[in-house]
């Protein structure tokens, strides 16, 4: 069976998870282990992209992830995959409830939607504009963040 590449490896509320390099498989464990993140840094690619959302402001942490694109590894640093049908999820709005229809909303910002998909350079940009993150690299399989 084939090792698993890690491209993003990322703490938020609930806990340490990863995103393959290749961009088609993540970690869903959601493990709170402070060790977790040097497992996963073992088996990442030269330059991963690492953040901690553990002492972010969960105001801005809540609204990127909510509203904001998901990362792809696999794509360029500064690439992007915009969700295809955002006029169908438009014309869908009015019968639309719960989550459903906070995607569909969401799927309607200009810049990026929580139905896109960015390069690790755009989501690092992303990220650094949340107060609190701490961001970082696997060089050498271990973490180096950021003074």
């Amino acid at each position: 069976m084939k090792k698993t590449t890690w491209g993003v490896i990322g703490k938020g509320l609930a806990g340490w998870h990863a995103q393959s390099a290749d961009g088609n498989t993540s970690s869903t464990s959601y493990d709170r282990r402070p060790e977790q993140a040097a497992e996963y840094a073992r088996d990442a690619v030269d330059g991963a992209l690492v953040y901690d959302a553990s002492e972010a402001d969960v105001d801005a942490l809540t609204d990127h992830v909510f509203k904001g694109p998901m990362c792809n590894p696999s794509l360029p640093p500064d690439g992007y995959r915009r969700f295809m049908d955002r006029e169908t999820a438009r014309m869908m709005l009015p019968g639309l409830s719960g989550a459903f229809k906070a995607y569909a909303e969401a799927a309607q910002n200009p810049q990026f939607s929580g139905l896109d998909y960015v390069g690790t350079g755009i989501f690092e940009s992303l990220l650094r504009k949340i107060p609190g993150i701490k961001i970082g690299k696997v060089l050498n399989g271990k973490i180096a963040w950021e003074a």
